[in-house]
């Protein structure tokens, strides 16, 4: 037997966003609650290469690829230029090509981008006072890697 409509209609619940929070929620007079902020700010800093690539172009006006490539070593050619492109479309690095052969191109932050420095200071600051329990997690993290290679 065949169920029959019983001709009511459930009108579901709209799909939160992933933050957790309906865009009802997250806006108190026009301004985006504190956790939404900081979830977007990371949508945009996080990753893994965009902060030492941020501390690297603080260091100097601007730096070529290759400089900056062999500054952070362990990172590929493919996920340098990758990073690289998402934060100039985010508008935290300015990048400059240079119409010779080879290809010249060299990169430095933007207004925007600049403003991030005092970010990664903090962010510093809090891995020195907090050393002893950073150092921890890198050794259960290698403890991980290991046995799941082998």
């Amino acid at each position: 037997m065949t169920p029959q409509p019983s001709g009511k209609f459930v009108q579901l619940k709209k799909a939160k966003p992933p933050t957790g929070f309906l865009s009802g929620e997250c806006a108190k007079n026009g301004k985006l609650e504190h956790a939404v902020i900081i979830e977007n700010v990371l949508k945009i800093i996080g990753g893994k290469w965009k902060g030492l690539i941020v501390f690297h172009l603080s260091q100097s006006d601007v730096v070529r690829f290759g400089e900056l490539k062999r500054k952070i070593p362990g990172v590929t050619q493919r996920i340098l230029t990758n990073q690289l492109r998402e934060m100039e479309t985010d508008g935290l690095i300015n990048r400059k090509v240079y119409p010779e052969v080879p290809p010249k191109v060299e990169y430095s932050l933007s207004d925007v981008g600049s403003e991030l420095k005092a970010v990664y200071i903090e962010m510093k600051k809090w891995g020195e006072k907090n050393s002893k329990l950073l150092a921890k997690i890198q050794k259960a993290h290698e403890a991980e890697l290991k046995v799941s290679q082998a």
